[in-house]
């Protein structure tokens, strides 16, 4: 099970055990958050309140419990919040620069239907 520490609407803490020797990155120096509250609006569970980035309160309790569910029916971790964040290079990777594809309908029926799914029960 991947239980993770939210940092934010992009970024996902998880344990990496290894003996490589990995540089350390450098800090963050600006902010990365818009403000767009597209994570708080789309969180089916309703865990991330609305305080400013990066000391966004999570409800930890809300989204590990979404997890462990997800899990029992062998589904993978929520990251809706993730998804529906417009910060980072991996939108245009996917090529998911116009997140208009998650709420409208029109732009792309299937994938709208398919996006709503996954909010709703958390896998395809």
């Amino acid at each position: 099970m991947l239980l993770t520490k939210e940092c934010g609407p992009r970024v996902r803490f998880v344990s990496v055990f290894t003996t490589a020797e990995i540089p350390a990155g450098k800090p963050m120096d600006k902010q990365l958050c818009i403000r767009c509250k597209r994570c708080i609006k789309a969180c089916p569970v309703q865990a991330i309140g609305g305080v400013e980035y990066p000391h966004i309160s999570i409800d930890k309790g809300r989204c590990t419990r979404r997890s462990i569910n997800l899990q029992k029916k062998f589904r993978s971790p929520c990251g809706i919040c993730i998804k529906v964040c417009p910060v980072g290079e991996d939108r245009k990777l996917y090529g998911r620069k116009d997140l208009g594809l998650y709420d409208d309908p029109e732009k792309d029926p299937e994938l709208f239907r398919s996006w709503e799914h996954v909010r709703t029960y958390g896998s395809l």
